[in-house]
């Protein structure tokens, strides 16, 4: 027998699982790469050995490229 708990698990599965499809996250690869570029770039800023905290700085950085991918623009802009 299927609780109810089932049927609205797969129910909201079949509504979200297209978001999620190869072809729609192909066109978001460049904006990862970027982020995890500019992730790299300010650890080698830093350099030596240092203490971060891993979760604000991981999030820091994927808040900016889900920043980018909603709305096409990033969090902060970048100064040349």
């Amino acid at each position: 027998m299927i609780s109810s708990g089932d049927v609205k698990w797969h129910s909201r599965r079949k509504i979200l699982t297209p978001a999620f499809h190869f072809n729609v996250l192909r066109k978001y690869v460049d904006v990862l790469i970027e982020e995890g570029q500019r992730m790299t770039k300010t650890l080698k800023v830093v350099g030596g050995t240092t203490e971060k905290n891993v979760f604000t700085f991981a999030s820091e950085h994927t808040l900016n490229a889900i920043c980018v991918i909603i709305t096409g623009c990033p969090r902060h802009r970048q100064i040349a």
